[in-house]
């Protein structure tokens, strides 16, 4: 997963920031969503898939936007395993947020409980 997360892609899945992605490319795929929230500015788009939820958020201010599209995924996993595969972070954000950054891409490991963690994906444009 890791490798995929440094390209831009959550494996296994149509998620993939490496190429142009719309709602659209992943709609042929999986389907309309299965909840989407509207927050004005801000479009999110949850997915749930064998059992794992999946949120898309979509900017649509086109204004000041630093990301156009973000991933979010929840895996279980510990602090010293993504230390591991990922290595020293960029910023850290107290013990529950890790922020790396590859490849343009912004990839923060947040902490959702003891072995939990919720992964965002996002790149720069």
């Amino acid at each position: 997963m890791v490798d995929g997360l440094k390209q831009g892609k959550i494996l296994d899945t149509p998620l993939d920031l490496s190429k142009v992605s719309t709602m659209a490319d992943i709609e042929k795929v999986w389907g309309k969503p299965d909840e989407a929230i509207d927050h004005q500015d801000l479009q999110d788009y949850i997915y749930i898939k064998n059992g794992q939820s999946m949120m898309i958020t979509e900017n649509i201010e086109e204004e000041q936007v630093q990301y156009k599209f973000s991933f979010s995924i929840s895996i279980a996993t510990t602090r010293d395993e993504i230390l591991k595969k990922m290595g020293k972070p960029k910023d850290v954000h107290a013990t529950t947020i890790l922020q790396y950054y590859y490849n343009g891409y912004k990839i923060q490991f947040e902490k959702n409980d003891k072995n939990n963690w919720l992964v965002y994906l996002a790149k720069s444009i």
